[in-house]
């Protein structure tokens, strides 16, 4: 009986470590899948910012920040500005497969979402490049 308790006790705590572990993670996801639903196209960056936040959170996998990455990028002599929100649940994909990115061109949203920048014809065979903040 008292080897049965000890294992539902470590069940239980190995649980709430896992849990615990990915709670800031969870909130901050949470949280942008909320407030993307209220981006729109056409809104500045400012307004983007108001509505995504500049929240940041620090877990065992390292600190996700609100945008996570910004990159530009030149199509048919147009720049491009990208943002990325970490917005799904990653498990064991890259950090990009967790992402929203909003696309900006000329400080206003054109495109959200991964399918609507793959019709701006924006993929991996695209010059980036990375802008520091």
């Amino acid at each position: 009986m008292k080897r049965l308790v000890l294992g539902i006790l470590n069940i239980a705590i190995s649980f709430l470590l896992i849990s615990c572990a990915a709670s800031p993670y969870v909130g901050l996801r949470d949280a942008n899948r909320k407030n993307i639903q209220n981006v729109h196209l056409g809104d500045s960056s400012s307004s983007v910012v108001g509505k995504m936040g500049e929240a940041s959170t620090s877990g065992m996998s390292g600190t996700v920040t609100n945008p996570y990455k910004k990159e530009a990028v030149q199509l048919a002599g147009v720049d491009h500005v990208i943002w990325y929100y970490y917005t799904e649940q990653i498990g064991y994909k890259s950090w990009e497969e967790g992402m929203t990115p909003i696309v900006f061109v000329n400080d206003k949203v054109i495109a959200i979402g991964w399918r609507a920048l793959e019709r701006l014809g924006i993929g991996s065979d695209s010059t980036v490049t990375v802008i520091r903040r």
